[in-house]
């Protein structure tokens, strides 16, 4: 369904709204197209005059229409006219398509010209508004992520604009890199390797805030980043009976500042038992 977003007039003949004659452009917005970052539009043109007396049969009107000073959609052999026996006509109806700048945003200056006959002399005049068309979401948002323990499946919800987009994913501990994924699916899960688990044991002694961020792309060219948080908690890969409850136990030790795989073995009540991982 068409929206009107916007509409100019100016004086093509006459001096008054009420002697003369009034070219009235209306912008309507048709659709918008999220992977090509465009908006259709339609442009419908009208005189308007209240007169009773201005007429002008031929069918010579031109009327040209401009986005930023750059001709957009234009036409010649526009309909006469009678305002005898009518207040408004109809001169002219086009659509085509224009390309928003890279945030999603829109507004620029639209002007119309609008002359009858080859040099104008009968009606002649430019009008021109700013046309504003509705943002257009570019990059994909991330939903609300769960806390999560590292050594477990968990993934990240993600709101993707256009099905043509891909989201490659990181997830940092401050600065520190912890793992990148290319072109991830939302909700896929996820699973941190021994290596990358040993790099975000390093980043943290055992619970901290973990930052996913988002760059949706369109082939090579980024759209937009999108990032959120999440509390990660090293709660460990192993599992040990102490008494009659069975506890979760981390098979690294921190060796002078820096994590290292132990054994997986515990002596308890003098005797040693292997961790289940």
């Amino acid at each position: 369904m068409s929206t009107l977003v916007a509409t100019y007039s100016v004086l093509v003949r006459g001096t008054t709204t009420a002697n003369g004659i009034t070219c009235q452009t209306q912008i309507y917005k048709v659709s918008q197209d999220t992977a090509t970052n465009t908006t259709t539009y339609q442009a419908v043109v009208k005189l308007l005059c209240t007169n009773d007396a201005s007429y002008h049969l031929d069918d010579n009107g031109v009327v040209t229409i401009r986005v930023a000073g750059v001709t957009s959609l234009s036409a010649t052999s526009c309909t006469g006219f009678d305002f005898r026996s009518s207040t408004s006509v109809t001169i002219y109806t086009g659509s085509t398509t224009v390309t928003h700048d890279t945030d999603g945003t829109f507004s620029e200056i639209f002007s119309t010209i609008c002359k009858y006959d080859s040099t104008g002399s009968y009606a002649n005049g430019t009008g021109s508004g700013t046309v504003a068309f509705d943002t257009i979401p570019r990059a994909s948002e991330i939903g609300t992520i769960s806390n999560f323990n590292l050594e477990d499946t968990f993934s990240v919800p993600i709101d993707k604009k256009s099905s043509s987009f891909t989201d490659d994913l990181v997830i940092k501990q401050g600065e520190t890199v912890i793992k990148t994924i290319t072109d991830y699916a939302s909700g896929a899960n996820i699973n941190l390797t021994d290596a990358e688990l040993l790099n975000a044991y390093n980043a943290i002694d055992k619970t901290a805030a973990f930052t996913f961020e988002s760059t949706t792309k369109s082939g090579s060219t980024t759209i937009g980043i999108d990032s959120a948080e999440a509390t990660g908690t090293a709660a460990g890969t192993a599992y040990i009976k102490i008494g009659e409850t069975w506890k979760r136990a981390l098979p690294y030790i921190k060796v002078n500042g820096v994590w290292k795989k132990s054994i997986a073995n515990i002596k308890s009540g003098g005797s040693w038992n292997r961790g289940i991982g």
